[in-house]
């Protein structure tokens, strides 16, 4: 590179416009000399061809909060696939940076995070998010900068419909599977009680349609703010009821584990209970949830196939202990290889991922055979039954 060269991209480049040409020496032959290390590092950068610079991609989950533990083992099953991806090339050629922001199941903590992974970031796709209400709110932004969204735990079913933009490799959540479970038990008479946030809401509604559509009842309902701690007021309004059954409709882990014992001081029982239990922590409360049968993503994962055996022998050399939610793990993984794969037809063109997504054909990943319908959702992944038994979530047989 001459000395003219030199200098002027050391005068148009931005990342150098602070520099002069007292940055700059010259030996007795005129051949330039380096003054520094780091002037040499920033010029490379400068000329570096443009295949190297990363793709960037956003990632939301529920880091802190009652939902954390779920969002971790999210954020593994991720770093996992682009680790992976990275060693192969990456998106033809170039690597996946990842950019993560904590949603903390809260739709402003998330509108906040994607706001600017769009803004300030200009990342062309989100991960994202953990919560149905986190995942709606980030919707919003996708929808308006046209950005692909693609979330891995979030269920509910008013995410369907939510923009173009948007898709979900985990079921949707409508509770149908359960009621009619229920109804087949000779139930007909329920009570729930449901926190009020976006996920358990939607639950609800779904929940009375189904019950009301079988020729049942709900004979009393309570709604709460999960950011208490004291139930015992509404259950109790919901053992007056003379209910047949009783449904712990909570959204997280932490707020379902107070529903039960709660419940169970009272009386209650049967108790059934909506897939928030699967962020307890069951161990820690053997006795207050024995016995809770849920719908869950428990045992959807079939661990015996070829790719859940590599994806959890790296997950146990990430880590050095079992995932606690294999299914939000190989979600994480499966949507990003799903991006991935897109991305290396697309690049970053987002209207030709979205048609990709749209009309790919059936994607084997880890938690099953798959494709998208017209609002986003995974058709041909199902959701179980679960039982608390002995502080651990087992397939219900």
């Amino acid at each position: 590179m001459t000395m003219n060269k030199l200098w002027r991209i050391s005068k148009n480049n931005k990342n150098l416009s602070k520099f002069s040409k007292k940055n700059f020496e010259f030996n007795y032959n005129g051949t330039f000399i380096q003054s520094s290390l780091w002037i040499l590092m920033v010029l490379l950068v400068a000329c570096a061809p443009a295949a190297q610079q990363p793709v960037k991609i956003g990632a939301i989950a529920a880091l802190t909060g009652n939902l954390a533990n779920i969002g971790s083992e999210e954020r593994i099953g991720l770093e996992i696939a682009v680790d992976e991806i990275n060693s192969q090339g990456g998106i033809n050629g170039r690597p996946i940076q990842l950019i993560w922001e904590d949603g903390k199941c809260d739709p402003k903590e998330a509108t906040t995070a994607a706001t600017k992974l769009a803004e300030v970031d200009g990342v062309k796709v989100i991960m994202g998010g953990t919560c149905t209400g986190e995942s709606m709110a980030i919707a919003k932004i996708a929808d308006a900068g046209k950005i692909i969204q693609m979330s891995s735990v979030t269920s509910g079913s008013v995410y369907s419909g939510t923009g173009p933009w948007t898709y979900r490799t985990n079921p949707v959540d409508n509770a149908k599977d359960l009621v009619d479970y229920l109804i087949s038990k000779g139930y007909k008479k329920f009570a729930m009680i449901n926190e009020q946030t976006d996920f358990s809401q939607a639950i609800k509604k779904d929940f009375r349609k189904l019950v009301e559509a079988n020729n049942g009842q709900i004979v009393a309902e309570e709604n709460v703010d999960g950011k208490e701690t004291d139930f015992k007021t509404s259950l109790a309004k919901l053992q007056e009821s003379g209910a047949d059954a009783y449904f712990l409709n909570s959204n997280s882990g932490p707020v379902g584990v107070l529903f039960a014992k709660q419940a169970k001081e009272l009386g209650l029982a049967p108790l059934y209970g909506s897939r928030g239990y699967e962020g307890a922590k069951v161990s820690d409360y053997p006795n207050e949830l024995e016995g809770i049968i849920f719908y869950s993503t428990v045992g959807v994962v079939n661990m015996d196939t070829p790719q859940a055996q590599k994806l959890f022998s790296e997950y146990e050399k990430k880590t050095g202990k079992k995932s606690f939610s294999p299914f939000a793990v190989a979600s994480r993984y499966d949507g990003m290889k799903l991006i991935a794969k897109a991305m290396q037809k697309c690049g970053e063109d987002t209207a030709c991922i979205k048609e990709y997504l749209n009309t790919m054909p059936a994607y084997e990943g880890v938690i099953g055979t798959f494709t998208f319908d017209e609002n986003g959702d995974p058709q041909g992944i199902k959701y179980a039954f679960a039982v608390i038994h002995g502080g651990k979530i087992e397939p219900l047989k």
